[in-house]
C-alpha cells in the first residue's frame, strides 16, 4: 500500500471534524517550528503563546455558550475555530495584539449562539470574527499567506477536501479569484506569471478556499449552488473595492457568502425525539424520530445528526446519516449498522431509549432522483448503503410513480438484507426490479446471485446498462470499485451518481 493509500485510508476512516482538527493541528505545530528556525518571522515562543492562548479561550467561551443555552457544546469545532483565528491574527508580540486574540475568539465563539436563528448558525465563526476585529482597527494579518507555509497548507488543504469532497467548491473560489487579481496586476504593468505566482505562494488563498470556505456547516446544499457560492465569494475576496470603512477581504466575503448560502438552506437545528427502534436486518436498525419541524427534503437527502454524550471518543458527537424515511412519510428515520468496535457515538444511540432527543441540522445532498421521470434508473447498494434507496421506493411507492428502476443489492449474508418488505412493494406498485447479492449464503437456501456484482451480472439483469443513470451507495471502497465497472463498460461518468457525505465511515 503506498503513502497515499494509507493516508486516503486513514482518512475515510476518521470523522470529518476530527480530520479538520488533525490537519490544521499539524500546520499549526509546522509553523511554530518553522519560526523557532527562523523561517518564518515570529518567535516561535510566542507563536505558542498564542495558539494556547486563543485554543484556551474558545474552549471556555465556548463551554460557557453551550451552558447558558442549553445547546450541545461541539468541543471540536470550537477548536478548529480556534486553529482557523491563529493563522489570521498577529500572533502576541505586544498587549495589543494580546486583547485582539482575547477578542477575536471571544467574539467568533458568541457568534455561534447569539448570531443563529432556530439554534442555526449563520456565518463562520473566525471569519465573522475577523471582520469585526478589521472594523476595529486591526489584528488581522492571514500571515498564513507565505510561499514557506504552502507546502504544509496544500498537504492539509489535500486532506481537508479528500473527506468532505468539496473539490469543485474550493477550484472554484481559486479560479474565480484570480480574475480580478489578474486584472489588477496587469494594469499595473505585471506579468501574467509573476501574478500567478504571487496569488498561489504569497497570498492566503489556498488556505481560505481550503479550509474555510469548503466548511460544510455554513455552504449551500446543492453542487449548482456551492458553485455559485465559491464564485460569488471568489471574486469579491480579491476585487479592490470598498464602502466607507469596510473593505472587501476574504473574511467579509466569506461572511457575505454565508448569508447567502443562509437564504438558501435549511433554517434550523431540528429537536427530534425517539418513538420506535426495530431491528431490520442482523445487527442494523432503524431509529424513527417524530418530525416535529416538517422537515421539507428531496428522498436521498442527508442530515447531520449531533448525540451529547459523556465521555466521547475520538470519533465525536457529530454523524452524516442519510434519511431513510421517504418526504411522504410523517417520521424522520435513520437506518444504520452496529459493528464492533462500537464508537461512543454508536453506543450512545444503540441505548437510546423513547422520548430521548437528538439534534439534526445541515439539509444536503445531491444524491435524488432526477426530475425526467421517464429515464431508465438503476440502483447499486452495499450493506447500509441501502438507505437512500429506501428513501426513493418509498417515496415511489407512495406517489404510484412509474419509473423504470433495477436495484442491485449488494451483502455479506442474507440475514444483512435490509428493507426486503419494502423492495417487495416496489415490485408490485411500480415493477421494481431487485437483484440481491450476497459474498456467501451459508447453509440456508438462497436464490440469488452468489458473489460480488460484476459486468457479467449486470448485463444479464440489465441489457439496456447504457441507458440508465446509475445511483450508487455503500462504502467508499465498493462505490469506488463499481464505479470503475460501470465506467469501464462504457457508461458516461455523468451518468453515474455516487452517495458521499462527510463522515461516512
Amino acid at each position: 500500500m503506498s503513502i497515499r493509500q494509507r493516508l486516503d485510508h486513514m482518512i475515510d476512516a476518521t470523522t470529518m471534524y476530527r480530520v479538520v482538527m488533525y490537519a490544521l493541528s499539524a500546520l499549526a505545530g509546522y509553523a511554530i517550528l518553522l519560526s523557532f528556525f527562523g523561517i518564518l518571522p515570529y518567535n516561535g515562543f510566542f507563536l505558542a503563546i498564542s495558539l494556547t492562548l486563543l485554543v484556551g479561550l474558545c474552549f471556555i467561551v465556548n463551554t460557557l455558550c453551550s451552558f447558558l443555552t442549553k445547546r450541545p457544546a461541539h468541543t471540536e469545532s470550537a477548536l478548529i475555530t480556534a486553529l482557523i483565528l491563529f493563522f489570521l491574527l498577529a500572533p502576541i508580540g505586544t498587549s495589543s495584539d494580546a486583547l485582539f486574540l482575547v477578542l477575536g475568539a471571544t467574539i467568533a465563539m458568541l457568534s455561534k449562539y447569539v448570531l443563529a436563528f432556530k439554534d442555526r448558525q449563520i456565518f463562520n465563526p473566525a471569519a465573522f470574527s475577523a471582520v469585526i476585529l478589521g472594523l476595529m482597527g486591526g489584528g488581522v494579518l492571514w500571515w498564513i499567506g507565505s510561499l514557506a507555509m504552502l507546502p504544509a497548507v496544500m498537504c492539509a488543504g489535500y486532506c481537508i477536501i479528500k473527506k468532505i469532497r468539496r473539490l469543485s467548491l474550493f477550484l472554484t473560489t481559486v479560479i474565480t479569484g484570480a480574475f480580478p487579481t489578474l486584472v489588477f496586476g496587469l494594469t499595473n504593468s505585471l506579468s501574467v506569471g509573476d501574478i500567478l505566482i504571487q496569488y498561489i505562494a504569497s497570498s492566503p488563498v489556498i488556505f481560505f478556499a481550503s479550509v474555510m470556505v469548503t466548511e460544510p456547516l455554513t455552504t449551500p446544499p446543492t453542487h449548482e449552488l456551492r458553485i455559485l457560492y465559491g464564485a460569488f465569494i471568489g471574486v469579491f475576496s480579491n476585487i479592490s473595492l470598498h464602502i466607507g470603512p469596510l473593505y472587501f477581504t476574504p473574511e467579509l466575503a466569506l461572511v457575505l457568502g454565508n448569508i447567502c448560502s443562509y437564504a438558501v438552506s435549511m433554517h434550523e437545528r431540528l429537536h427530534l425525539r425517539l418513538t420506535e427502534k426495530k431491528c431490520i436486518a442482523q445487527d442494523t436498525y432503524e431509529f424513527v424520530f417524530q418530525n416535529g419541524g416538517g422537515l421539507s427534503f428531496s428522498p436521498g437527502q442527508y442530515l447531520e445528526w449531533t448525540l451529547p454524550h459523556e465521555h466521547p471518543d475520538t470519533r465525536g458527537i457529530r454523524r452524516y446519516f442519510t434519511i431513510a424515511s421517504s418526504p411522504t412519510e410523517a417520521a424522520i428515520c435513520l437506518g444504520t449498522k452496529f459493528s464492533n468496535p462500537l464508537s461512543s457515538f454508536k453506543k450512545k444511540l444503540q441505548t437510546l431509549g423513547e422520548g430521548e432527543r437528538i439534534w439534526a441540522t445541515q439539509l444536503c445532498g445531491d444524491f435524488t432522483l432526477p426530475a425526467h421521470e421517464e429515464k431508465k434508473l438503476g440502483f447499486i447498494a452495499g450493506g447500509i448503503g441501502i438507505t437512500p434507496f429506501r428513501s426513493m421506493i418509498q417515496y415511489l411507492v407512495d406517489t404510484k410513480s412509474r419509473r423504470d428502476v433495477i436495484l442491485f443489492y449488494q451483502n455479506k449474508k442474507p440475514q444483512d438484507i435490509a428493507y426486503k418488505d419494502l423492495c417487495d412493494k416496489g415490485k408490485s406498485v411500480f415493477n421494481l426490479r431487485t437483484v440481491y447479492l450476497v459474498s456467501t449464503s451459508g447453509e440456508s437456501p438462497w436464490n440469488g446471485e452468489v458473489g460480488y456484482l460484476t459486468a457479467q451480472i449486470l448485463e444479464k439483469y440489465a441489457a439496456d446498462v447504457l441507458e440508465r443513470l446509475w445511483y450508487l451507495s455503500g462504502p467508499s471502497s465498493m462505490v469506488s470499485s463499481y464505479k470503475k465497472i460501470l465506467i469501464g463498460m462504457g457508461i458516461k461518468k455523468d451518468h453515474i451518481m455516487t452517495d458521499y457525505f462527510p463522515g461516512f465511515a
